[in-house]
């Protein structure tokens, strides 16, 4: 079957199977720099690996052994700053210890700032005598995996810190090395993730986005309800192996959610395309079939996740609906925008229609009647077929799959996608997870590549002043604000009762 929004997601679906790209990926998001100089692996006593939710060093058997990784910073500043997230299990009776690695030298000699398996902060020296330890008086770790160390180089004096609270100083004439890393002492499992080094003082951050001209697609401008503290953090889940797929599952249901259906404004916008309808409801039509293709080319490892993101995409109009009649708000009838119920409807009828097997659970969950189950299943290969004629009509004829009515070479504007980076701790995860599934930047190439624009389309992620997403046809740009994906999220968490 000629399905040209199932091709637009189904490249992407791969990017959840558990591939050597996808651990060098969880490796690059957990240890930064030093990705490049873990081998993952056995060696001697001690286990190098990625999970979902950390970086792990694990020696099980010999009491007092030590592990490290190091590498030479880039002296592009004098200054700089190095962090991470430290969690460490002790399996031996002794004290483990896991933390920064810093001033390595030449032969044993170095510094350490740990967090000890008793929740001590304690500072290590390395010399050609053997170790040396104080420990930091009054501050302890909180031993949940939320625990940040940090040292900060300003010229000869290095400062160490645990979440934010001063450990310790040092002064140096003489300065300090540039290498530097993670080290783990002692039996036990010793994890890391968020390792980075920043050069030079802090930045300001960038320039916000410019708030919308109008098109809202959101619910309002108010300050987003974060999600709960066990989820919502930039940082990983405590250990052990606890995994963040449920606040995955959210934060891309509410991001593909969005984003298709302002990418339903913009081909409309960009390509002329008929709107037969009501364009916001041609557009979350668009963004429904989307989300739906992508549970229907899911590999059969990746199924049970793809499924939760579509179910919570679905989820979230019927919530914010929920939420609207609690608070006794009522719809304004000149809103271009449907009310929530009836979107709700329209997107959960084209899903369930696509699959109805597959998704019967929601179904069961909102009270979908019978009538409703047996008119979304006939309406589903209806639009389905309208679809594929509309948007062929505005593609290259890419092969018997893409057959669209414009030849293979027809000259066309480029997609120009830009994270902007974000201030926030959520716009932080959330930027982290678009980057590392390449959801968003495969149907970004993937929409330049078929469709014929008439000029270049920016999309744009990023903090905005607002919680808002929108596409200008008057600058041919998408803008799709982290505050809007929080804040979607937030409903259906709330909705769910995941708070």
């Amino acid at each position: 079957m000629k399905f040209y929004l199932k091709i637009l997601l189904s490249l992407c679906c791969l990017l959840f199977a558990a591939t050597p790209a996808w651990s060098q990926s969880q490796l690059e998001r957990h240890l930064g720099p030093l990705a490049d100089i873990v081998k993952p692996g056995r060696s001697g006593p001690w286990d190098a690996y990625a999970n979902n939710d950390w970086f792990m060093m694990s020696n099980t058997s010999q009491a007092g052994d030590i592990q490290y990784y190091w590498l030479e910073r880039r002296q592009t500043s004098a200054d700089y700053r190095i962090s991470a997230n430290i969690a460490v299990r002790a399996s031996g009776r002794e004290i483990a210890y896991g933390g920064l690695l810093f001033n390595f030298k030449q032969g044993p000699e170095y510094f350490g700032i740990t967090i000890g398996s008793d929740k001590s902060a304690t500072f290590l020296l390395r010399h050609k005598d053997g170790f040396e330890t104080k420990a930091a008086e009054g501050i302890t770790a909180r031993g949940d995996g939320s625990d940040i160390l940090t040292i900060t180089v300003t010229g000869p004096t290095a400062r160490f810190d645990l979440n934010g609270e001063k450990l310790f100083e040092l002064n140096s004439r003489n300065g300090f090395s540039n290498k530097t890393g993670i080290i783990a002492v002692g039996e036990g499992n010793f994890g890391f993730t968020n390792y980075a080094i920043e050069n030079g003082p802090k930045q300001a951050g960038p320039p916000q986005l410019p708030s919308s001209p109008g098109n809202r697609s959101d619910q309002g401008n108010s300050e987003p309800p974060p999600l709960p503290p066990s989820t919502a953090q930039a940082g990983p889940p405590a250990l052990p192996n606890r995994s963040n797929m449920l606040v995955d599952q959210l934060y891309l249901s509410s991001a593909l959610g969005i984003f298709a259906h302002e990418l339903g404004h913009a081909i409309i916008g960009e390509t002329k395309l008929p709107a037969t309808g009501p364009e916001e409801d041609v557009a979350d039509s668009f963004a429904a079939y989307i989300l739906a293709s992508a549970y229907a080319e899911a590999p059969p490892q990746n199924k049970d996740f793809i499924k939760g993101v579509v179910d919570y995409s679905a989820l979230t109009w019927f919530h914010l609906s929920n939420v609207a009649q609690a608070s006794n708000i009522a719809h304004d009838w000149q809103d271009e925008h449907s009310p929530d119920i009836k979107r709700f409807r329209n997107w959960f009828c084209i899903v369930y229609g696509s699959n109805p097997q597959a998704f019967d659970n929601v179904a069961a969950k909102v009270n979908f009647t019978d009538r409703s189950k047996a008119r979304c299943k006939h309406d589903y290969q209806r639009k389905l077929t309208a679809w594929e004629e509309l948007l062929a009509t505005r593609g290259r004829n890419l092969g018997p799959d893409l057959p669209g009515k414009h030849p293979a070479n027809t000259p066309g504007g480029k997609t120009i996608l830009t994270f902007h980076p974000p201030e926030t701790k959520y716009g932080q995860y959330i930027e982290r997870l678009l980057k590392e599934s390449k959801i968003v930047s495969l149907t970004s190439d993937y929409v330049a590549t078929y469709f014929v624009l008439p000029r270049d389309l920016i999309i744009d992620f990023g903090d905005c002043e607002e919680v808002n997403a929108w596409y200008n046809p008057e600058k041919g740009r998408m803008v799709i604000c982290y505050s809007a994906i929080e804040w979607f999220a937030s409903v259906t968490a709330r909705g769910e009762g995941l708070q």
